[in-house]
């Protein structure tokens, strides 16, 4: 079917580009979990502020979709590791008085930020399986964001 102008009218599938989003961010957090402390010198950013910004970013695709009660827990979930993150320190480089520099690891805040990051993710997973988010429901499949 044309349009007044001759040409064809194109089909958008939201829900394949937003599980595509998803799909991609996911990919990234998997990637950069080998070492969630390693620092990104490409991105000038360690890889948990990396993995913090992707799962954020899964949560923003997938937010519409929550219930008040869900997106205020994870809000808060949200909140609490930018406030670990704002006030716990993980490394700490020292310069001594011959220039010499050395580095603390603060491992009680490296432990903590790392327990933070996988419940935040998986709370976001667990989230998207309620909302069927890349998943046919067995009962609706037309409810799926992506469908077969």
């Amino acid at each position: 079917m044309g349009d007044e102008h001759g040409g064809e009218k194109a089909e958008f599938n939201q829900a394949f580009f937003q599980q595509k989003r998803i799909d991609d961010m996911l990919g990234l957090v998997d990637r950069l979990s080998v070492d969630i402390f390693m620092f990104n010198y490409e991105i000038n950013s360690y890889h948990y502020d990396l993995i913090f910004a992707s799962l954020t970013s899964v949560l923003t695709t997938i937010s519409a979709k929550l219930t008040t009660k869900e997106s205020i827990d994870i809000k808060e979930q949200r909140k609490k590791i930018r406030k670990f993150l704002l006030n716990n320190p993980i490394f700490k480089t020292n310069i001594d008085a011959r220039n010499k520099k050395t580095m603390t690891i603060y491992t009680k805040n490296k432990d903590e930020l790392s327990d933070l990051l996988f419940n935040y993710r998986w709370e976001i997973e667990r989230l998207m399986d309620v909302h069927e988010f890349g998943n046919p429901s067995k009962k609706d499949p037309t409810r799926a964001i992506a469908q077969n």
